[in-house]
């Protein structure tokens, strides 16, 4: 499969904007119901956080992932890809890129996401991944390594 990971800049924020509300609205609804400048304001967060990489499929950008190297783990900050390239095995994919650089770090890898995404819960945990802690609003997960 042909995935490019192209670290993001200035000039990407609205992609990121973008792919973060077409792929997490119905979760984020189903959730809190939706605040359009709420996420406005958690997107731009995000991005202006750092670590976020667009996702190119053929030279084509798809979506994103972000990752944050922290002292005892890779951290797995976020992954959306645009809704006409889900079910396709992207995500399998990117998922599995990101357990080969949290390997090759010497680290383990952790994440968390909504407790309404079960389709993201699966995704992780056929590649492994374990609940460490359940919280009121976040399956928090990890992948020993």
């Amino acid at each position: 499969m042909d995935l490019k990971y192209v670290l993001a800049n200035e000039s990407d924020r609205s992609f990121f904007v973008h792919v973060h509300h077409v792929a997490y609205r119905d979760t984020i609804e189903q959730m809190f119901g939706w605040d359009e400048a709420l996420q406005d304001k958690q997107a731009n967060k995000a991005f202006d956080e750092g670590g976020i990489h667009i996702v190119n499929y053929n030279d084509v950008p798809i979506g994103v992932v972000g990752w944050e190297d922290r002292p005892d783990f890779l951290w797995l900050k976020e992954v959306f890809i645009l809704p006409e390239y889900q079910g396709q095995g992207l995500g399998s994919h990117i998922v599995q890129d990101t357990i080969d650089k949290a390997r090759s770090l010497g680290k383990d890898l952790h994440l968390r996401t909504l407790k309404a995404n079960l389709g993201a819960k699966k995704l992780y945990e056929r590649h492994g991944f374990k609940v460490a802690e359940a919280t009121d609003i976040h399956w928090n997960m990890a992948l020993k390594l």
